[in-house]
């Protein structure tokens, strides 16, 4: 009878859409409202939010060569410690590295181009143009991607 209540508990869990990782994921405190931001981004634009769940670690580190980095087998996101003094720049390699944890690849326009420092969306009209590059790589590019994985089921 026990393993029957066992059995029925982790499945209603399942059910209710409760991912594992929610609870042990270590995100480093300064990034949260970026997060809670894209979080509510993806409601607008149809992305699946609790794909987040999945990720084990959005840290902040002092040990990297580049502004931030994604390993989709681990479901790590490292961001370089010095963008914490820009918060344009920390927005948006965020939006980026999340971008990649649900399938999204380097593009040469907007918040997914490759190199940082190139990025178009940098410029001074960055804040005004902020919510059509995040349309434009959250539903045109998202429709170009084959793999991407954070739809709404």
């Amino acid at each position: 009878m026990k393993n029957l209540i066992l059995i029925l508990t982790v499945l209603l869990i399942t059910s209710c859409g409760v991912e594992p990782n929610r609870a042990t994921a270590h995100i480093d405190e300064e990034l949260i409202p970026y997060i809670r931001e894209f979080q509510e981004d993806c409601e607008i634009y149809g992305w699946d939010p609790k794909y987040l769940y999945r990720l084990r670690t959005i840290e902040i580190s002092d040990d990297l060569d580049v502004n931030g980095i994604t390993y989709l087998n681990s479901g790590e996101i490292y961001i370089n410690y010095n963008l914490l003094d820009n918060e344009t720049g920390l927005r948006m390699v965020i939006y980026h590295e999340l971008a990649h944890w649900y399938g999204l690849d380097h593009i040469d326009y907007g918040i997914m181009q490759p190199n940082y420092d190139e990025c178009d969306c940098l410029n001074e009209d960055f804040e005004e143009n902020w919510t059509e590059y995040v349309e434009y790589m959250m539903v045109e590019q998202e429709k170009e991607n084959s793999d991407f994985c954070g739809h709404h089921h």
